[in-house]
């Protein structure tokens, strides 16, 4: 992601599967929440990701932990 390259991975990656298992098997995907912030990647993240293949995955099982610099250590 951060050298631009894992979104257009990503995006072909998850249509080849779709194509392979068809409509009807589950897909999901499990990033790291921060991925989904945009302004983090120079190509979106998977903000990019979500507005092209998102109707293809079937939910995203998020990340929470592990976070490093941006943990979250409130409930805020």
């Amino acid at each position: 992601m951060n050298q631009g390259k894992g979104e257009a991975w990503l995006i072909s990656f998850t249509k080849a599967v779709r194509a392979v298992i068809g409509p009807d098997m589950i897909l999901s995907h499990c990033p790291q929440a921060p991925y989904f912030k945009r302004s983090y990647y120079m190509n979106g993240g998977y903000y990019t990701i979500n507005e092209q293949v998102g109707d293809q995955i079937d939910f995203y099982m998020l990340q929470f932990y592990n976070q490093v610099d941006s943990q979250y250590n409130t409930y805020q």
